[in-house]
């Protein structure tokens, strides 16, 4: 996940990022992003409804990451889903 985005930041302290590959690092791909997305769906559902509503919206929980792709190079098959 990308924890700079503005909406993931209230949802996931840095502490709660994590990563089977510690050179690639604990933020989403550079060049492939995909947890972060996920994220925001896991974070808020669907957004439009929380837009269209007028009534305050309260956090009930929070993220937790961990990578496991790698940046570049071969990603073993034991850690596809």
């Amino acid at each position: 996940m990308n924890r700079g985005h503005p909406l993931i930041a209230p949802g996931l302290h840095k502490d709660d990022m994590h990563t089977v590959d510690p050179p690639s690092g604990t933020a989403d791909h550079p060049a492939a992003p995909h947890g972060t997305q996920m994220a925001g769906l896991a974070l808020y559902g669907n957004l439009v409804e929380l837009l269209r509503s007028s009534k305050a919206w309260r956090q009930g929980h929070r993220l937790e990451s961990v990578k496991v792709l790698k940046n570049t190079g071969d990603h073993e098959p034991e850690l596809y889903g």
